[in-house]
């Protein structure tokens, strides 16, 4: 059975399959310069943000949805108002009026939406966070929401900011635009207390054998997801 096993489904209409971009696995989106990162500066004897799992792991986690076609952006001098052009045979492009962020940080600013004409579907109780491309810079900042998509399968539309200058510009299909990640629906136990003497003494622990081996996290903490 499909559902056998905790899955996410991608899905467009038939008239948009392989024309617009597809979604793809986070851990095939990492930015090229994070690739082009050394590890380590040998002069100074340091590992690079490259050397850091959790950032990674943060880069890896869940899928893209990316800009589904090109998208043509002209933003007034002020910066107070853009018009947009798509590449498409859809418009794909849609707006927030003015007051729907009023009392917002984005009031003053031009919000528009993009239909990425993608349902995303989930096993049952699985829901998916959308947020900006995480440890990454763009032009694009999308803003951050949860949806049930194990109930809720309608086109993601992704609302967002462009931080472009004045002028003519060309956001490109396959730009990366969201970050989707699944996560499972569950209440967790919570207590907030300080930590007993045992548990201290674990932590210096592990904390010495952090210090005592180089990529000590990597090779006995991280696992390859």
């Amino acid at each position: 059975m499909w559902w056998s096993k905790p899955k996410i489904e991608f899905m467009c209409r038939e008239e948009d399959f392989g024309a617009i971009a597809k979604p793809v696995p986070a851990s095939k989106a990492i930015p090229d310069w994070y690739k082009g990162m050394t590890p380590a500066d040998t002069g100074k004897g340091v590992y690079t943000f490259k050397r850091c799992v959790p950032a990674l792991e943060a880069l890896s986690a869940g899928w893209i949805i990316p800009v589904p076609a090109d998208i043509i952006v002209t933003v007034s001098e002020d910066g107070t108002a853009i018009d947009t052009e798509v590449r498409y045979t859809k418009p794909l492009i849609s707006s927030h009026i003015p007051i729907q962020m009023k009392g917002s940080p984005w009031a003053k600013r031009p919000v528009i939406k993009i239909e990425t004409q993608w349902c995303v579907r989930t096993s049952p109780g699985w829901s998916c966070l959308y947020t900006k491309p995480m440890n990454t810079q763009s032009d694009l900042e999308p803003f951050s929401g949860i949806i049930e998509t194990d109930t809720y399968n309608q086109p993601v539309v992704i609302p967002l900011c462009l931080s472009l200058p004045d002028g003519v510009h060309v956001i490109e299909k396959g730009t990366p635009l969201v970050q989707v990640i699944p996560f499972r629906r569950e209440r967790l136990a919570s207590k907030i207390r300080a930590s007993t003497q045992a548990e201290r003494a674990a932590v210096l622990v592990q904390y010495n054998a952090v210090l005592s081996q180089a990529g000590w996290y990597r090779k006995f903490i991280w696992g390859r997801k």
